[in-house]
């Protein structure tokens, strides 16, 4: 076949449909290479291992060029698909629903029933647990242990991690008045005031400092009584308190209040508040005359020779009394009660703890 004479590189020339391009490199004319229909070759035509990983540029095998079905769960080995292999975010699965609520930091997946997927969830408050309240309160009266000054309490082994561990805590009571020898009289002090929190055993330290509050002092000459003590923990950095009792004024004729309370259970995401309300009969309550959990106010008092305001003073459930009167002579009597009751003629009763495990389950 007959070619041009003295081509530039790269000059073109065409003989039987072919077209050839010079390479002034090598001197010759090149023809095409031919091209390979579409489909004519597939596995077949390649022997095993011909093809390895590193012949393969990276992203270059997409999903459009495997056919729906062409790999099958046999065909990938054990272990072949690793995380440095995929790209895809979490949500790309049929049952987790990221899109929906976007997750925050801190939280976690959690199985949604009513939608059949997993969905971000806000973590546990204070610690670990099923995540389910206890199903009942304890026994008020039989603690597992009582602390009645500040120490250091030791977790016992009886209690694990999923043991629920409620901690009552009574702030001391308010101090009577120094002075109530006229008919202007004095004001009884106040009842500690009851802060109650349950924590999985799991969030609760193996040591721990609880603080107790002692009674306020009765006051001086004409003074007003003092107040009493706060009670407290501090758990996963939270501290919680039973505050004391304010103490009586002298010059006054109100009796002490008593004290009120509050609660919470920590670490259950079945409890939306911060305060609950215990089942009836328990309920965390404080009302003039007495308290359920909270101390009881100490009574106001005139001249011991008047006959007015002989009573005990204010009651409680659970708490300590608060001081009394049983007689024009016997002013005072009886003293306010442990834990937390109001003074009359009285310097406030001490607060303490309470801590249950064996119940309140």
């Amino acid at each position: 076949m007959a070619f041009p004479v003295g081509p530039a590189n790269g000059d073109k020339h065409t003989v039987g449909g072919r077209e050839f391009t010079y390479d002034q490199a090598t001197d010759t004319w090149k023809a095409p290479l031919a091209q390979t229909p579409a489909g004519s070759i597939n596995s077949t035509h390649i022997a095993d291992g011909t093809i390895q990983t590193a012949d393969i540029a990276d992203d270059a095998v997409t999903s459009d060029k495997i056919a729906t079905g062409t790999i099958q769960t046999a065909d990938i080995a054990d272990d072949a698909v690793t995380c440095a292999k995929l790209n895809a975010a979490i949500d790309c699965l049929t049952d987790v629903d990221t899109a929906t609520t976007a997750p925050t930091d801190g939280q976690y997946l959690s199985w949604d029933d009513t939608g059949k997927n997993w969905v971000p969830v806000d973590a546990p408050s204070g610690g670990g647990s099923s995540g389910s309240a206890p199903s009942s309160v304890p026994t008020w009266t039989s603690p597992d242990a009582t602390i009645s000054s500040t120490s250091t309490w030791t977790k016992p082994a009886a209690i694990t991690d999923d043991t629920w561990v409620w901690f009552y805590l009574v702030g001391g009571g308010g101090g009577g008045p120094g002075f109530y020898h006229s008919d202007n009289g004095g004001g009884g002090g106040s009842g500690g005031n009851a802060r109650i929190v349950a924590f999985p055993g799991s969030a609760v330290p193996n040591s721990l400092t609880i603080n107790v509050g002692g009674g306020g002092a009765r006051g001086s000459g004409t003074g007003d009584g003092a107040s009493g003590g706060t009670s407290s923990i501090t758990v996963g950095g939270t501290t919680y308190q039973g505050t004391g009792g304010a103490g009586g004024r002298s010059y006054s004729m109100a009796a002490g209040s008593s004290g009120t309370a509050t609660g919470s259970i920590v670490g259950s995401s079945a409890v939306t508040s911060a305060e609950f309300s215990f089942a009836s009969g328990n309920t965390i309550q404080a009302t003039v005359a007495g308290s359920t959990f909270g101390g009881g106010g100490g009574i106001a008092l005139r001249s011991k020779n008047d006959n007015i305001f002989t009573n005990p003073g204010g009651t409680t459930v659970y708490g300590g009394a608060g001081g009394g009167r049983t007689s024009p002579a016997n002013v005072g009597t009886p003293n306010p009660q442990v834990p937390g009751g109001g003074g009359a003629a009285h310097s406030g009763a001490a607060g303490n703890v309470r801590i249950y495990w064996s119940s309140g389950q």
